[in-house]
């Protein structure tokens, strides 16, 4: 996106017109206040260049073998290659990286969290059939994580 800043001679306004490409034109008015008069008005012009990044479904915007598609879906940041965004990140905690729950078509941020929490959502929000059916995702979420903890325990204490 390339932005042009000028200073309308005689007036306290500054227009700035901006194209991010594709036809899209975006256009704002900022307000400058002084004292004085600008005595070279024709240095009064300023150009900035950004660029918005962009996604491809299939690809990997920060090359670190994660899909962008796989980061977007799981609340991992596609444009950051380090820390639990990265290939070597756990964020749920559960002793596997990133790039295997990708490899295993799981869940990075663990399935339990997000069920309950969506069904916690749709508890408060929803009505009818829909608020029951989210109480019973809360509670089946509950369970299968006190099944999963005593799992857990059970390993433990036989190994």
């Amino acid at each position: 996106m390339s932005r042009d800043l000028r200073k309308r001679p005689g007036s306290s306004t500054a227009a700035v017109n901006a194209s991010a490409g594709a036809g899209t034109a975006i256009s704002n008015t900022a307000t400058v206040t002084s004292a004085t008069a600008d005595p070279v008005p024709a240095n009064n012009t300023a150009t900035a260049t950004v660029s918005t990044p962009t996604l491809t479904p299939g690809g990997d915007a920060d090359t670190d073998g994660l899909d962008n598609e796989f980061e977007t879906k799981y609340g991992l940041n596609p444009f950051a290659a380090g820390g639990d965004d990265g290939p070597g990140g756990d964020p749920d905690g559960d002793g596997r990286t990133n790039i295997q729950e990708q490899q295993d078509g799981t869940h990075p941020r663990g399935f339990v969290i997000t069920y309950l929490a969506e069904g916690a959502t749709r508890a408060w929000t929803e009505t009818g059939m829909s608020r029951t059916l989210a109480m019973a995702e809360v509670l089946l979420s509950l369970v299968f994580f006190a099944a999963a903890v005593s799992y857990a325990r059970a390993t433990r204490a036989a190994a």
